[in-house]
C-alpha cells in the first residue's frame, strides 16, 4: 500500500476511533519508524537534560545555558540510535512546546529517561503524575522508562542525599532512580580520572540504556500487537453495537409500515361507509325533493343488472388520502436516514496494517 493510500485508511479509521488518536500515531510510528531505538529525554526546565545528552554521546551536540534553550524537539542520530532532547515540561506558556513533549513522550519513544535534578528535593505532583503513568504505560507496552537523578555534585551532604533518594524511592517503588552528575563525569574524561568517572554515575547509567536497548525489538512488537487487538476489538464492538442499532431500527420501520398499512385500511373503510351512506341519503332526497342539481353531482345511471361498482371517491377524500400517506412515508424516510451510517470494519485495519 502506497503512502497516499495509507495516510487515507489512516484517516478513515480515526474518524471511526476519535478516541485512538494517539494510539494510532504510536502504531503508524511502529510501522514506519527506522530499525534504530529512539530515546527521549523528559525533564522539568533546568533540570540537566541537555548536559546529561551530551555526556552519554560524548559531544557536545545540545545546547547548554541556564536560560531556556530547548524550546522544540531537539533530535541527534548517535550510533544508530536516535536522541530527542524534549522542551521542559513545565516551560510551555502556549501549549505548543508541551504538545513536542507530549508527542516525544508518547509517539516516538521506545525508551525515555525522565530526569529529576536531585538539588530539587522530592518530585512534584507534575513529575509523579507523569511518572506513574509511564509506569502503567510500561505494563501494557512494555516501554521502559529509566529515572535520572542528576547534578548529583551539588549535594555535598550525604544526609540530605540519602533522604532525597529514599524519599523519591517511596514515591515511585517501581523504578529504581539512578543518580548521576554530568560535571564529574565531564571533569574525569577531560583529566584521565577514571574514579571521577566511575562516581560520577554516567557508566552505570549507560549499561542500564544499553540493556534497555537489547529489549527495544521485542517491546515494539509486543506494543504493536496490542494497539492492533486493542483497536481491531473496539471496531469489531462498534461494528457490532452499529448492526444491533439498524436490526432495532429496521423492526421499528416494519412495525410503522404495518401500522401505516393498518390505519389506512381503517379509514378507506371508513370513509367507503360514509361515502356509502351519503350516496343513500342523496338519493332517498332527490326522491322526496326533486331539484335539478348540477352536472356535477349527478348520480350516473346504472344499468340495475350490470355488475356493480364501487362508488367514486371525490377529489377532497383523495387529498385526504394523499395527506396521509406522505406524513406516514416522511417518518419512514427519517428512520431510514439513521439507518444509513457506515462504520469502518475490522477487515479495513488489517488491511492497513498488515
Amino acid at each position: 500500500m502506497d503512502m497516499q493510500n495509507f495516510e487515507g485508511a489512516v484517516n478513515a479509521i480515526l474518524a471511526v476511533l476519535p478516541n485512538r488518536e494517539t494510539d494510532l500515531a504510536r502504531l503508524v510510528r511502529l510501522i514506519t519508524a527506522a530499525a534504530y531505538p529512539t530515546i527521549t529525554v523528559i525533564g522539568k526546565y533546568n533540570h540537566g537534560k541537555s548536559r546529561l545528552l551530551n555526556e552519554l554521546i560524548g559531544h557536545d551536540i545540545f545546547s547548554v545555558a541556564d536560560k531556556r534553550e530547548t524550546i522544540h524537539l531537539a533530535e541527534h542520530i548517535h550510533q544508530n540510535i536516535s536522541w530527542l532532547d524534549a522542551p521542559g515540561l513545565d516551560a510551555d506558556v502556549a501549549a505548543v512546546d508541551d504538545d513536542y513533549a507530549f508527542n516525544a513522550i508518547w509517539t516516538q519513544a521506545d525508551i525515555r529517561l525522565f530526569v529529576h535534578s536531585i538539588r530539587e528535593g522530592e518530585l512534584d505532583a507534575i513529575e509523579h503524575q507523569l511518572l506513574q503513568q509511564l509506569v502503567s504505560d510500561f505494563q501494557t507496552s512494555q516501554r521502559q522508562t529509566l529515572l535520572v537523578l542528576t547534578q548529583l555534585d551539588q549535594m555535598p551532604d550525604q544526609q540530605v542525599l540519602a533522604h532525597i533518594q529514599q524519599s523519591i524511592r517511596d514515591q515511585i517503588p517501581d523504578l529504581d532512580a539512578l543518580s548521576v552528575s554530568a560535571t564529574r563525569h565531564r571533569q574525569g574524561v577531560e583529566n584521565s580520572k577514571p574514579l571521577l568517572v566511575e562516581k560520577s554515575g554516567i557508566v552505570g547509567l549507560q549499561q542500564a540504556i544499553e540493556l534497555a536497548i537489547s529489549q527495544v525489538p521485542n517491546a515494539r512488537r509486543h506494543e504493536k500487537n496490542q494497539l492492533f487487538s486493542g483497536m481491531q476489538q473496539q471496531l469489531t464492538q462498534l461494528q457490532t453495537e452499529l448492526a444491533q442499532t439498524q436490526q432495532k431500527l429496521q423492526h421499528i420501520q416494519q412495525q410503522q409500515r404495518q401500522d401505516f398499512d393498518e390505519r389506512l385500511i381503517k379509514i378507506l373503510d371508513k370513509i367507503r361507509e360514509d361515502l356509502h351512506r351519503f350516496w343513500i341519503l342523496q338519493v332517498r332526497m332527490m326522491h322526496l325533493y326533486p331539484i335539478h342539481l348540477p352536472p356535477c353531482l349527478k348520480i350516473p345511471q346504472v344499468n340495475s343488472n350490470a355488475p356493480k361498482s364501487r362508488l367514486p371517491i371525490r377529489v377532497p377524500v383523495l387529498i385526504l388520502i394523499v395527506i396521509l400517506f406522505v406524513m406516514v412515508w416522511w417518518d419512514c424516510l427519517k428512520i431510514s436516514k439513521r439507518m444509513s451510517k457506515v462504520w469502518i470494519p475490522s477487515s479495513l485495519l488489517s488491511l492497513v496494517f498488515q
